[in-house]
């Protein structure tokens, strides 16, 4: 049994506890991925949503003995009490619609499994993502310690995951990637 874990955001550079099998690779399957969550520090984080474009992701062997353990220690790592907001995909699944052609990537892969942090957009208490004018307006007004934790967030994101708030970022802001 192989289980992927995919990602896009902090999951990459900072896997934590996360039991992973390997490295990350490049060539994971296309997500629909924004920064269109604010989070529990006031960081706009990357999170899937049809809206968003597609943008390649990342992916990692995860060393679990079957699907449920998996999407625990993921859970785990992203300090959720349960795996509600942890999606995966096994074979014979249809893809999801923020990730179109995950059945044929993982065929191509032989994994058994995927799973991927599966939050909800949330801007303003709401789940609509922000306009563009919306998510600048925000990050010009959080305080400086807030403010460097957003930033980092932004130009660790893996060069490849190119959405569209991100180069309004770079652009408006000059938060390019490291």
């Amino acid at each position: 049994m192989r289980i992927a874990c995919l990602g896009w955001g902090s999951l990459v550079w900072d896997p934590r506890s996360l039991p992973l099998n390997s490295g990350w690779y490049a060539d994971g399957p296309g997500v629909h991925v924004d920064y269109y969550r604010q989070s529990n520090d006031q960081r706009l984080t990357l999170v899937l949503h049809p809206s968003a474009e597609l943008s390649r992701s990342l992916w990692s062997l995860v060393a679990a003995k079957d699907l449920l353990q998996a999407a625990q220690s993921l859970a785990d790592r992203e300090c959720m009490p349960s795996t509600r907001a942890i999606g995966s995909w096994s074979i014979g699944d249809s893809s999801p619609p923020t990730i179109p052609n995950l059945d044929a990537w993982a065929q191509t892969k032989n994994l058994t499994h995927v799973i991927w942090t599966d939050l909800p957009v949330k801007f303003n208490g709401q789940q609509v993502p922000p306009t563009r004018e919306e998510a600048l307006a925000y990050l010009r007004t959080l305080p400086p310690e807030v403010s460097i934790r957003a930033e980092e967030y932004v130009r660790r994101t893996p060069a490849q995951v190119q959405t569209a708030l991100r180069r309004t970022f770079e652009r408006e802001m000059h938060w390019t990637a490291v």
